[in-house]
């Protein structure tokens, strides 16, 4: 392991004159950075069967967070719901019993 080697190699490599005109390539600025989806989301996919959304309930509150995105599109709502009894008005009165 005692074997030096030249910080500039005698011969460049055949790609170097293409990586230097591209320098903002090979920048770490992170804005090409995609996130990774949430542990909701992934189960959530996995076990669905068409179309589906969920949030998170704050039990103490009755109040919802973390929702996902199809809860605007299912139930035609321009905004997040907040309260708990917004999701509970538009369950059909016969399946009230089953969701309970």
């Amino acid at each position: 392991m005692d074997k030096k080697y030249p910080a500039h190699p005698k011969k460049q490599h055949s790609l170097a004159k293409v990586w230097n005109s591209y320098p903002d390539f090979f920048q770490n600025n992170n804005a090409g950075i995609l996130l990774a989806p949430s542990i909701e989301r992934i189960i959530g996919e996995i076990f669905a069967r068409g179309q589906f959304y969920y949030c998170r309930i704050k039990f103490a509150a009755s109040t919802l967070c973390s929702h996902h995105e199809n809860i605007l599109s299912m139930h035609g709502f321009h905004k997040y719901p907040t309260h708990l009894k917004e999701v509970i008005h538009l369950i059909h009165p016969d399946d009230l019993e089953f969701v309970m």
